[in-house]
């Protein structure tokens, strides 16, 4: 049953990106197509939510030596990373390295790291 809503919920998201754009790209200036792009903000919220709650969902029911496995890939892509970011902005801007350039590779190493969780579903064997 989960497999079919996020299937579902995936088509919709899927639809409504192509939706609005198009619209933006087009540039409608039609009432109905600020609904549109309104609707599709609100369901962008509501769909990050629901995928948030199936991957912690998910995420407790791992085992402790597969959670610290992902934990020490998160590192290591982080890691990674961020060297290979360090390396290359000096080439591409001319600025120094801050705090805040530390966001963007942490956030892909955590996709990358725990994406599946959101759409597989994770059978309950705890040690």
């Amino acid at each position: 049953m989960q497999k079919i809503v996020s299937i579902l919920l995936f088509s919709i998201f899927l639809g409504g990106t192509i939706a609005v754009f198009s619209i933006v790209y087009n540039d409608f200036d039609h009432p109905i197509s600020f609904t549109i792009v309104i609707a599709y903000v609100i369901y962008l919220l509501l769909y990050s939510a629901f995928l948030l709650i199936v991957g912690f969902k998910n995420l407790v029911k791992l085992r402790w030596r597969e959670l610290r496995k992902r934990i020490v890939t998160l590192f290591i892509w982080s890691i990674a990373l961020s060297a290979a970011q360090f390396m290359l902005s000096p080439i591409f801007k001319n600025s120094v390295q801050t705090i805040y350039d530390w966001g963007i590779p942490l956030g892909i190493a955590f996709g990358i790291t725990f994406s599946d969780l959101l759409f597989t579903a994770i059978k309950k064997d705890r040690e």
